[in-house]
This record gives C-alpha cells, sequence and structure tokens, in this order.
C-alpha cells in the first residue's frame, strides 16, 4: 500500500515539474507544411539520390530564352537561377494551396521566364526543356505542367513541402525527366521522358520552400514575462523605428530594387552590382546589366525587370513606423525597370502590369502620394522633415520634383543626389528638404483632432528619360546618407 502511494506520488511530482518547466514558455508556431501559390521554391531531383536543383544556365536554347539542367547546389550559378515561383495556370490566387493533379506555371526568379518545352530529341529523350520568356508562347500548353504525386496521394489533397512528385507537361502528357551530364556546363541535362519512370528517380523531384513560412505568433498569444520578437532593422536604413514615435512613411520599400543583394548579376563594367558583395543594393552600386551590352538602356533586348510584390503592383506598400495612412500611393513605380523595354514582347516583363499604362509613351516617371495623419504625441510641430529617395541610372541632371503641398500650393525643388561616377546604371540617393507646414495641417480643424494630417505629392520632372528604376520613395525624419552603407 505504501508502495503504491509512494509511485502515486512520484507521478504527481513529476507531472507538476513538467507544468513548471512550460509555464511563461512563448508559444511556438509551426510552419506550414502546405505549399501554396506565389511562393518560391527549390525543386531538386532525386536521381542516385542527388540529381541536382533545376536550374537555368546560358541563353537561346531550342531557339527560347534560357537553357535548364541542373546544378549541384541551389543558386550557385547566378541570382536565382535555381528559384522557382508556382503560378497557378487555372487562375488560382496567390496564397491559396496548391493541390495535386492542379495544372501550373513555374516561373523562374533570375528572370520571370516560365518552364517550358519546345522541339524533340534532346539527350534521347522526348521533349526538350528551356524557359520561354511568356507562358505557352511557344504553342499549345508548353509550359503547362499537372503536378502528381508519386507517392499514391489522390488527386485534390493538398501538396506538401518535400513531397515527392512529378511533373508532367501538358503538350504531350512526358514528364520532366534528367539524363546525360553537362549540359551549359553544369550538373544534369534537362529533358521529357515519355514514361514516368525512365531510369530509377530521374523523374523524380521534390519542391521545397527555398524560405519556409513561419507564421508568427501574435503579440498578445505570448506568455507573460516574454518580450514581442525584435523588430528586423535594415541597417542602411536612415529612419530606423522611434519607439512611440514617428519616423518614416515610406511608399515601397528597402530592398535593393527587389534584387536584395545582386548576388550573380554583373553591372555595365562587368562586374558584381554589390559593389563590396555586403548588405542590400543601396547607393553606389549597381543596377544590372541583363543583355550585357554595356549599358543600361532599351535598346537591343534591353534591361527589363519587374520585381514588384502583389502590393507593389497595386500601388499600395508602405512601411515606417508611427503613422496612419490615408490612401497613399506610388509603389507600383517601385521595382521595377521604367522604360519602354518593359513592353517588348522578347522581354520577361511582358504582359506585365505597367504603372502608367504605356511604356512606350514618355514621360515613364513616376508620381508618389503620401496620404497619412501622424497622431501629435509622436511627432513634435515643427520637426524637420526630409524627402528621401533611392533610384537607379537617373541620367537627368539636376534632379527636379514638382511638390504638391497640403495647402493645394505647386512648387518646384531641386534634390541633392549622391555623386553619379563614371559607368552606366549607378544607383544614388537624393533628398530634399521640407517644412513642417509643408506636408502638415492641423488635424484639429478638420475632424482629426490630437493629429497632424499629411498630404503631399511628388512627381518627378524628367520627361526625356527614357530608363530609369526607383527602390524606394519617403517622408523621414533624418537624411538619407549620400555615401555608402557600410553594410551595401
Amino acid at each position: 500500500m505504501k508502495q503504491t502511494m509512494l509511485k502515486s506520488l512520484q507521478v504527481m511530482l513529476m507531472a507538476v515539474l513538467l507544468l513548471l518547466t512550460m509555464v511563461g514558455r512563448p508559444a511556438i508556431a509551426q510552419t506550414s507544411p502546405e505549399l501554396t501559390y506565389g511562393k518560391e521554391y527549390y525543386l531538386p531531383n532525386l536521381w542516385n539520390g542527388d540529381g541536382g536543383y533545376l536550374d537555368t544556365n546560358g541563353r537561346g536554347c531550342e531557339g527560347n530564352d534560357l537553357c535548364v539542367s541542373t546544378s549541384h547546389a541551389p543558386d550557385e550559378r547566378g541570382y536565382n537561377t535555381s528559384t522557382w515561383t508556382m503560378v497557378s495556370a487555372t487562375g488560382k490566387q496567390v496564397d491559396t494551396p496548391v493541390l495535386y493533379n492542379e495544372k501550373v506555371y513555374l516561373q523562374n526568379g533570375f528572370n520571370g521566364s516560365y518552364l517550358d518545352t519546345n522541339s524533340r530529341g534532346c539527350e534521347g529523350n522526348d521533349l526538350c526543356v528551356s524557359t520561354s520568356r511568356g507562358a505557352n508562347e511557344r504553342g499549345y500548353n508548353t509550359s503547362t505542367w499537372t503536378i502528381l504525386s508519386a507517392s499514391g496521394k489522390q488527386s485534390g489533397t493538398p501538396v506538401l513541402s518535400n513531397d515527392e512528385i512529378y511533373l508532367q507537361n501538358v503538350y504531350d502528357n512526358s514528364y520532366l525527366d534528367t539524363r546525360g551530364a553537362g549540359c551549359e556546363n553544369n550538373y544534369l541535362c534537362v529533358s521529357t521522358s515519355s514514361t514516368k519512370e525512365r531510369d530509377p528517380k530521374t523523374t523524380h523531384w521534390r519542391i521545397v520552400y527555398k524560405k519556409p513560412p513561419v507564421a508568427i505568433t501574435p503579440p498578445g498569444e505570448l506568455k507573460p514575462g516574454f518580450p514581442e520578437p525584435p523588430v528586423t532593422v535594415n541597417p542602411c536604413d536612415p529612419n530606423k523605428p522611434i519607439p512611440g514615435a514617428f519616423s518614416t512613411i515610406r511608399i515601397g520599400d528597402f530592398d535593393g530594387f527587389g534584387f536584395k543583394d545582386g548576388t550573380g548579376l554583373k553591372s555595365t563594367s562587368g562586374s558584381a552590382i554589390n559593389l563590396d558583395g555586403n548588405g542590400i543594393l543601396s547607393t553606389k552600386d549597381y543596377l544590372p546589366d541583363f543583355n550585357g551590352d554595356n549599358k543600361i538602356s532599351n535598346r537591343d533586348a534591353g534591361d527589363p525587370f519587374d520585381n514588384r510584390s502583389d502590393a507593389e503592383v497595386a500601388g499600395t506598400l508602405l512601411t515606417g513606423d508611427g503613422f496612419e495612412d490615408m490612401g497613399s500611393k506610388g509603389s507600383d513605380y517601385t521595382d521595377l525597370s521604367l522604360g519602354k523595354a518593359f513592353g517588348y514582347k522578347t522581354s520577361s516583363t511582358y504582359g506585365h502590369s505597367f504603372p502608367d499604362g504605356d511604356p512606350n509613351t514618355l514621360p515613364n516617371t513616376p508620381s508618389f502620394q503620401f496620404r497619412f495623419k501622424v497622431a501629435k504625441d509622436k511627432l513634435p510641430q515643427g520637426t524637420p522633415l526630409f524627402f528621401n529617395v533611392i533610384f537607379g541610372d537617373y541620367d537627368v541632371e539636376p534632379v527636379v520634383v514638382i511638390l504638391k503641398n497640403s495647402q493645394g500650393k505647386t512648387v518646384r525643388q531641386e534634390l541633392t543626389a549622391s555623386a553619379k561616377g563614371e559607368n552606366d546604371g549607378i544607383i544614388q540617393s537624393a533628398f530634399g528638404t521640407l517644412d513642417f507646414s509643408q506636408v502638415f495641417a492641423d488635424g484639429d480643424t478638420s475632424g482629426e483632432t490630437g493629429y497632424w494630417v499629411g498630404s503631399l505629392d511628388v512627381d518627378f520632372d524628367a520627361p526625356t528619360e527614357p530608363y530609369l528604376s526607383f527602390d524606394f520613395a519617403e517622408i523621414g525624419t533624418q537624411q538619407i546618407p549620400l555615401t555608402s552603407c557600410p553594410q551595401s
């Protein structure tokens, strides 16, 4: 009897200790294993346990855009060459689950072209595989693929990260395959097989998240006594968050024109576009010379790009802190090339939404509209303000903007810009000083009691500029540096 009671007490004590060790721990968010449209993935091939990663290297194969092979490691050949975005071929929305037996496009991260089939007989296989500038532009469903389970999962069930799959080309129902080695100086050659199992695992692939999605636990769900997760701050940002205060309202985001650190991309001089290889692209780095003609321009194939997110395309992406938005617009002018090459039928950007509707008609300069309010206790009246901007390949000097302020008054203002340098495509920062009253009106007189109400339109005056690009535009309490960021 005593032994039974003793054992019961031991079990109870162990349970209490276990509960005590759990009290106070923050909730751990679980990563969703489901694949969703619009996200970036790697596709490793399973031949021999290591068939490399589906990759692009070289141009012009089978008269198409990029050559396709596999690489030993993801993105080792250049910027996003092994990165693929899953796009629904039937119009499903971004962030909705990918299901087995759905038809998809695979868009390459290097230049936005689509995994495609064109011509026959490559490596003694069925169809040759390359990428095309537009989906299915080469023929009937040549860029359309059906995603099938290689482990017996049912049609209509979610595809999970790390699932073993087949990719069946809809043009002739052949299967994405690896056969042969050394194509385009890469690892394995890629073509399609008319049979599902041509050789052990050569037609088997996995789709894995490039950056696994992490569900962030809302601050209100954290256990008492544990701080909220720290905010990630760009070390090159002159307007870092200030607790309980306004520091900046930014149209777009500080992300190196969407190229991040620019790994693998070359400037017009043939060198890396990120001069020291550190941090994201910023002042005194360069835009990429995609066609290798030593110019950033619209000539020949030009140097078009479009790295915008859905929110940027919608014109509504804002970053910063300490403000409430009241209808700001203009992010659709960020993270893309503003020039007529954007609309070339041979461009990866052909058919993409262009901010002013027609890239062939000048001017293509942006219009940024700031509409916001700031609580008075977050911004003392009279605080000095700055209009800051980062742009690339801006050849017109001086840099002039037309400002329409909160009182409706229009003025021209010359911005102070960083040095242009000698090579084409340089990235510059620029700023202009703003009076507090030029941006803000007293909300107490307009029904926004306790707020400063901000309104400023900024139009760039460069009507003949044929090609340029913007990373972001902002109103902040600190001036942007005109020198290279220490981390860029």
